[in-house]
Order: structure tokens, then sequence, then C-alpha cells
């Protein structure tokens, strides 16, 4: 609105035609179409300078009044009412003095900063990324958690760069992973090279255990189920009728499914009627199921000396026990 000195008036004076048209008129001082007139409900009017008046018009709904970028004019601004428009919206400034939306995030993720450190984010929380019972947290990349889901029963956890969460589950590998004893069923005199008859795993009496898979025997030969380092222990029990200087238990190894090689042995002897127990034991490298093989041999002085056996008895075994890995 345009602005004139204003002029004192005496009570009953009369204001005349060219008073009201100086002032008021088309050609007067005072512009009734100014910018300053406010011409819609909740305009506002400012000083555009010193006694210069100016209109700004009203704002959207939610915005506030405020300063503009210069600090020279009111200016309408939107509100946090106005940017955060559902429930969970979070508030941040974009840039210095600008305000701006960040829509909520999904169920259990956390509030982080983005990879630039330029504005927030959500990111997926433990809690997220944990949806069954065992889950393990891991990383896929440098600050990036991930899930690994439970393994099954009885496998361990082990690292493997080739998978995307650089872990995995695997069966259990080393250690005591296989036992089992044999034994041979009948007696007889004599020697044998090898035993190769009337020899079983053991099943009886009570409380017998085998661990892991078992071994497997033809004519003698025994076979392991899996590579790796065995402890292979042989047990005889002899009865002698007479006299005998020795009777020994004798453990042969192959390592080309061919050629067999005495590895070790054990000796008893009597000078009468008794008993002798020769045991001997032997770790067996076993780098192939098909070339490293043993047997067992028997061998007495006096051929009347009898190497015992029974069905339900420990009496002349053979026990088997994996080490670990070879």
């Amino acid at each position: 609105m345009a602005y004139t000195s204003g002029v004192d008036y005496s009570t009953g004076q009369l204001i005349s035609a060219s008073i009201w048209n100086s002032y008021l008129g088309s050609g007067g001082s005072v512009d009734l179409t100014s910018t300053g007139i406010v011409t819609t409900a909740a305009d506002l009017t400012y000083a555009t300078g010193s006694k210069v008046l100016a209109r700004l018009p009203a704002g959207s709904a939610r915005q506030t009044l405020s300063m503009n970028s210069g600090a020279t004019a009111p200016e309408w601004a939107a509100s946090s009412r106005s940017i955060l428009t559902t429930a969970g919206d979070v508030l941040y400034a974009s840039s210095n003095f600008t305000p701006a939306r960040l829509a909520k995030g999904t169920s259990r993720q956390t509030l982080s900063m983005n990879s630039a450190a330029t504005s927030p984010e959500w990111t997926d929380s433990p809690a997220s990324l944990l949806t069954a019972k065992a889950d393990v947290l891991s990383a896929s990349a440098a600050n990036t958690p991930a899930r690994l889901g439970v393994g099954a029963n009885d496998t361990v956890l082990t690292a493997d760069s080739g998978e995307s969460t650089g872990l995995k589950w695997a069966a259990v590998s080393g250690g005591l992973t296989a036992a089992s004893q044999w034994r041979l069923t009948t007696d007889f005199t004599g020697d044998a090279a090898p035993i190769d008859a009337n020899l079983e795993e053991v099943d009886a009496p009570v409380g017998f255990g085998i661990l892991g898979s078992s071994m497997t025997e033809s004519s003698g030969v025994f076979t392991f189920p899996s590579t790796g380092y065995w402890l292979v222990r042989f047990d005889a029990l002899y009865y002698y009728t007479s006299e005998s200087y020795y009777t020994d238990s004798q453990i042969y190894v192959t390592t080309n499914d061919s050629d067999y090689n005495i590895a070790t042995y054990g000796r008893s002897g009597t000078g009468g009627s008794d008993y002798g127990n020769p045991s001997s034991e032997f770790v067996v490298d076993v780098t192939s199921t098909s070339n490293v093989k043993v047997r067992f041999h028997v061998k007495t002085q006096d051929d009347t000396a009898t190497c015992k056996g029974d069905t339900g008895y420990n009496y002349t075994y053979m026990t088997f026990i994996r080490l670990g890995d070879t």
C-alpha cells in the first residue's frame, strides 16, 4: 500500500472534493489497489521497506511462518506436521535448515546412518534377521549382518570363505567318530595266517557299543569304513595243555591291498597247563580304504595250544578306534 503523510482536520471541517481526490481518489496518494491489500482469508501484511507494505498470501495446511534464507521477508515453510505423514516417520535435516522425512521402517529394524554418513536409514537388526531358534548371526561383508539358518542336529559350525556368510554347518570331522570290536567265535588249535573264519562283530552280552560305521571283514581281511588314523589292537587268549615257550598275536598291514607286512606282535608262554594272553596294537594311517587294510595272525610253538573263541564273550578279539583325520 502506498503511503502519504497524514493531514489533521478539525471537528466539523468539510472534506472537499479536492481533499478527497488528493488522498483517496483515483489520482490520490493512497493506492487502494496496492499489493498491500489482503484479498484472501489468512493473508498477511508485512513491510517490504520503510513505510512500504506487501501482502503474503495464505500458506497451505500445517505450514509455519518463518523468515526466508536471506532474512528479508517472511515465508511459509513446511512444518514437521506437514512432512510427517505416517505414524512412525522420522524427521531429519537433509541440509542446513532443511527438514526432511524418513519414512518409517519395517518391524524390528533399527535407525542408523547410511554408509556415506549423510542421512539416517533403517537397517535390519539382529532381532529382524534371526527368524528361527538357533539361527546364527554372521557378516556377509564389512558392517553387513547376515543370518545363517540353524543347522541339522549334530553338525558343527565351520568357517568357509565360499559361503555368503563365511560360515556353514558341517558334519563333525576328526575326533573319535568310529569304534567297534570283532571277536573269534570258536576255538582252534595251532597257527592261523590269518584268522579267516568264525569272526563276528561284537553283539553281546548286554552293554556292548558300536560307534559310527563298522569295519568289514572278508576271508580274514579287515577293511576300514573311512580314512584317518586308526588304533588297531589284537588280544588273543591261549590255553596251554603242555609246555610252550611262545604264542604270538600279530597284526599285518598292507598299503596296496596286496603286500602284507608284520606291524607288531605280542608274545606269551608257559611251562605247563595254563592260560596266556598275548596282545599287540598299532596305529594305522588309513589314507585309502581301498588299499590300506589289516589282518590278524597267531603263531604258537606248540600246535596243541588252543586259541580261545566264544560268541558270547571276548576271548580272542580285535579293537578298532578311529583317532582322527589323516
